[in-house]
C-alpha cells in the first residue's frame, strides 16, 4: 500500500451563507493516507471543524478568507476559502427602509 500526504482537489473554495443560519459545510475532494487532521487559519474564533465538517453555529455577517489546513504524517495541503456571510432580514431595518435589495445595491451582499 502506498501512503500520500493529503490533497485538496480544489485550491479554492467560494461559500455563502446568510447570517440568520447555521454554517455547516462538509470538506470535499481530500486524498491522502488515513488519518487526515484538519484545522483552521484565520477563521473566526467560533468556527470549527469536526468529522470532515466545517461548523459555525452562529455566523456573523462579513466577508472572510480562510485557510483550511489538512495534514498526515506525510505533510499538508491548503485550501483557501472565501466566505461570504449575508446579513439576514430584521424588521427594524425594514422600519428605516433598509431592506436586502438595498444591501445587495450596496455591494453588502
Amino acid at each position: 500500500q502506498k501512503y500520500t500526504k493529503p490533497e485538496f482537489g480544489e485550491k479554492e473554495r467560494t461559500i455563502e451563507v446568510r447570517e440568520e443560519k447555521s454554517l455547516e459545510v462538509s470538506i470535499v475532494s481530500v486524498s491522502g493516507s488515513q488519518p487526515v487532521i484538519f484545522s483552521l487559519r484565520g477563521a473566526p474564533r467560533e468556527m470549527s471543524v469536526n468529522n470532515e465538517t466545517l461548523l459555525w453555529e452562529k455566523p456573523i455577517a462579513g466577508q472572510y478568507s480562510i485557510t483550511l489546513l489538512a495534514s498526515n504524517l506525510l505533510g499538508v495541503d491548503s485550501q483557501a476559502i472565501n466566505l461570504t456571510v449575508g446579513p439576514c432580514y430584521y424588521p427594524e431595518l425594514a422600519a428605516q427602509g433598509l431592506v436586502m435589495d438595498q444591501w445587495e445595491k450596496k455591494g453588502l451582499w
